[in-house]
């Protein structure tokens, strides 16, 4: 046990590799630093870890720069532009989603069930297709689409409870999922147009 001394800052017991001299440890980066306690803590390697550290974090911002077809010190930059065009994709994306959701619901007729599959739907747009249904009719309503799995769904009706069906549909498809009372969501083992079946005969 060695007790260190930096004047002015701090004093401890080190329980690490002792050295005869502070250089002998080679060169020092800093990889983090938070507030802990009313202090800062830091992530710290040094030596051969230091040298590494710098390498795969050069190794990694020239792989950046080749994505991004940035220099090295424009690859924040160039992150800035991407995420801002991301943004705006995602954006026009989300609009064009609530338009051809409206045009699925116009094709509902009130008092009958609405099930409809769109392809490459998150489960935020899956949740939303769902929703949408429902304003336009009371019957059993269903966002499903395909996924590697097998496929996604969300089932709702308005004042209604899809409870009891999400879990038969679970139990029977290889399913997994639940919600509340008026929208349940999940995913299953099987294709969309199983579902599709599986859905309607149980709403007979």
């Amino acid at each position: 046990m060695r007790i260190v001394t930096i004047p002015g800052a701090d004093v401890c017991a080190c329980c690490g590799t002792h050295t005869r001299t502070t250089g002998q440890v080679g060169q020092i980066k800093i990889l983090a630093s938070e507030n802990y306690k009313g202090g800062v803590r830091l992530s710290v390697v040094c030596g051969q870890r230091a040298l590494l550290a710098a390498q795969a974090m050069r190794q990694r911002q020239a792989e950046i720069g080749a994505l991004l077809s940035a220099k090295a010190d424009q690859t924040a930059v160039a992150v800035h532009r991407v995420y801002d065009e991301y943004t705006a994709l995602k954006f026009t994306h989300f609009g064009v989603c609530s338009q051809l959701f409206d045009a699925l619901a116009q094709l509902a007729n009130p008092g009958e069930d609405a099930i409809r599959t769109v392809p490459g739907l998150d489960p935020d747009g899956l949740h939303r297709l769902a929703v949408r249904l429902t304003e336009a009719t009371t019957g059993l309503c269903a966002a499903l689409t395909p996924t590697e799995k097998g496929t996604g769904y969300c089932i709702a009706q308005a004042d209604g409870d899809v409870r009891a069906l999400t879990k038969a549909l679970n139990a029977a498809l290889n399913g997994r999922g639940g919600g509340k009372p008026g929208i349940c969501q999940g995913s299953c083992a099987a294709a969309p147009e199983q579902v599709e079946e599986f859905l309607r005969e149980q709403n007979r």
